[in-house]
């Protein structure tokens, strides 16, 4: 009887509104492809990139970002990538970015060279295109 209590309560946490839609977003999230027309531009231009080229969030991304003190994953189209919780300040700036900023605007510890390496993968991935001038 006390494990079909256990049960229960399991199944309950696990259809509550937040759970259900937390995992329906997930899902989303995991399954959308990517809507990129200038990828190959975007890329070539990444060994260009420096801390003052204005970048932007791309228009179709949609993502989820989650942070612990274990590290924060990005999630979107289809990929998830892992990053230290060191920069999560970092990552919770770029998801909340509504128009176009410079790595340099950053806050956070991280220093010019890996604002660098986070502008850069960022691009390459999609998560972030360099904006048009």
């Amino acid at each position: 009887m006390l494990l079909l209590d256990v049960n229960r309560v399991r199944t309950a946490a696990r259809l509550t509104p937040q759970a259900v839609s937390s995992r329906m977003r997930r899902r989303f999230v995991r399954t959308r492809r990517p809507v990129r027309e200038d990828a190959f531009d975007q890329v070539r231009g990444v060994e260009e990139l420096d801390v003052e080229t204005p970048l932007e969030r791309r228009e179709t991304v949609i993502f989820d970002l989650a942070a612990d003190e274990q590290g924060a994953t990005l999630g979107f189209e289809g990929r998830e990538l892992r990053f230290p919780a060191r920069i999560g300040a970092e990552l919770e700036f770029l998801a909340e970015a509504e128009g176009p900023f410079r790595l340099a605007d950053l806050p956070g510890r991280l220093d010019e060279a890996g604002r660098l390496v986070l502008g850069r993968r960022l691009v390459r991935e999609g998560f972030l295109r360099i904006s048009p001038k």
